[in-house]
C-alpha cells in the first residue's frame, strides 16, 4: 500500500516560504508514490495550483479527522490552532515541521520588544509580557496549549541544525528530532529561455515585512559607488514604508517593487547578485538557495540558520547581522568583479544540487518509516 500523508496547516495557497515548502514537498512526495492529503484552514493566492499535488484539499478543521482516516501519517506545519490534530493523537502518527519560531515564541519572531534585537532566550514566563507588545494570533493560555501539544509530536523536523537547538532549548525531547532540509526545485532551470544577467542587477525575493531586512538592504544600496539598480519582489506590511524610505535616500529611480510572483525564476535568471538581508533568526531560508541553485551569488546577513547554505567566499558572501556598510561592500565586490560573481555562483549551483527533489522525498520517506510512534 502506498504511504499516505495527510499535511495540516493554515494557509491552502501561496503566501510565504511556508506554503511554497508544503507545495514543493507534495510535489516531490507524489511524484514518488505517496498520497498527500491537503487540510488548511483559509485558501491562499492560486489554490488550483497550490492543490494539484494533492488528492483531495479541504478548507476548514472540520475536515482533519475525516481525511485521517486510513492514513499513516498527520503532517502538521505551521498552524494556529493544534486542538484539532491533538484530538487524533492517538489515532493517527504526528509529525510536525517547525517553519519558525511560532511555537516557542509568544511574539512569534524572536524579538525582544525594541529595537528589534534577537532575543537568545528559550520560552519562559517572561514571554508574557513581551508577547504582549506585538500583534498575537492566539491567547497566551492558546499558545501554552499549542505548545504543550507540539512537545508531545512523535516526529519534529527542522531544516537546520540551528533550529534543533532552539527546539531541544524549548524543551523538545531530543530522541524525536530530525533534521530534514527543504528542496531546492531547480526543474524551471533546465527549460526555459536563457536571459543574459543584467550587469548591476540586485535582487531580493521574500515577504517585505521588518523581520525580512529590506530597510536594511536600501540603506546598504544607497551606499553604492558602482552602476546598480534594485529589483525587490513580493510584498507584505512593510511595502509603503520601504517605498518612502527609498524617497528619502533619494534612489527610488533605481528601485523597482513589481509585486508577488508565482515564478521567481525570471527575476533569478536577471540578476548579477542575490541579496539575503533578513535581521531576524532565519530557520533556513528559501529564497537565497533558489537563486543559488541558478547560478546567482548569494549576500547575506549572518543570521539564524543561513550559515548552512551560505559559506563565506565559496559559494556567497556572508555579513556580520545588520551591518549595512559590510552588506553595501560585500554586494560592491560582487558587482564590479565578474570573475569572483561567477566563481561564486558556479560553486552555489554545484552546492544546491544536493538538494533535489528526488532525496527529499527518498528522506522524508526514510524517517516516517524508521521512526516509532510514541502514542500508538
Amino acid at each position: 500500500m502506498p504511504l499516505t500523508i495527510v499535511f495540516y496547516s493554515t494557509i491552502g495557497g501561496f503566501q510565504g516560504g511556508v506554503e511554497r515548502f508544503v507545495f514543493q514537498a507534495a510535489q516531490a512526495l507524489q511524484a514518488a508514490g505517496v498520497e498527500c492529503r491537503g487540510v488548511f484552514d483559509l485558501p491562499g493566492r492560486d489554490p488550483d495550483l497550490f492543490r494539484t499535488p494533492f488528492a483531495t484539499v479541504d478548507y476548514g478543521a472540520e475536515a482533519l479527522s475525516h481525511r485521517c482516516s486510513g492514513a499513516d501519517w498527520l503532517w502538521l506545519h505551521k498552524c494556529r490552532d493544534c486542538a484539532p490534530a491533538a484530538a487524533l493523537a492517538r489515532r493517527i502518527p504526528t509529525a510536525l515541521y517547525v517553519h519558525d519560531h511560532d511555537y516557542y515564541c509568544f511574539r512569534r519572531h524572536k524579538y525582544l520588544p525594541f529595537k528589534r534585537i534577537n532575543c537568545p532566550l528559550p520560552c519562559g514566563a517572561y514571554c508574557l509580557p513581551c508577547g504582549l507588545t506585538a500583534a498575537r494570533q492566539a491567547s497566551w493560555r492558546d499558545f501554552r496549549r499549542n505548545l504543550s501539544f507540539v512537545r508531545q509530536a512523535d516526529l519534529v523536523l527542522a531544516g537546520s541544525d540551528y533550529m534543533l537547538g532552539n527546539l531541544v532549548a524549548n524543551g523538545f525531547p531530543p530522541n524525536r528530532l530530525r533534521k530534514l532540509s527543504p528542496l531546492v526545485d531547480c526543474r524551471l532551470t533546465t527549460t526555459a529561455t536563457a536571459e543574459p544577467r543584467r550587469p548591476g542587477e540586485i535582487l531580493y525575493v521574500g515577504q517585505i515585512i521588518r523581520g525580512k531586512g529590506v530597510d536594511l538592504l536600501l540603506q546598504a544600496v544607497a551606499q553604492l559607488s558602482c552602476p546598480w539598480h534594485l529589483t525587490v519582489v513580493g510584498d507584505g506590511g512593510d511595502l509603503d514604508f520601504c517605498r518612502r524610505l527609498a524617497e528619502r535616500l533619494d534612489i527610488a529611480d533605481r528601485v523597482d517593487f513589481p509585486g508577488f510572483t508565482l515564478t521567481p525564476e525570471r527575476f533569478y535568471r536577471q540578476a548579477a547578485v542575490m541579496a539575503f538581508p533578513s535581521r531576524w533568526q532565519e530557520p533556513f531560508g528559501m529564497t537565497g538557495p533558489e537563486a543559488m541553485a541558478m547560478g546567482v551569488p548569494v549576500v547575506a546577513f549572518d543570521v539564524g540558520g543561513v550559515r548552512e547554505w551560505l559559506h563565506h567566499e565559496r559559494n556567497g558572501i556572508l555579513v556580520p547581522a545588520k551591518d549595512t556598510k559590510a552588506f553595501a561592500r560585500a554586494l560592491e565586490s560582487l558587482l564590479t568583479d565578474p570573475a569572483l560573481a561567477d566563481r561564486l555562483g558556479q560553486q552555489g549551483a554545484a552546492d544546491m544540487a544536493a538538494f533535489t527533489s528526488q532525496e527529499f522525498a527518498r528522506k522524508t520517506t526514510s524517517i516516517l518509516a524508521n521512526c516509532e510512534p510514541v502514542h500508538r
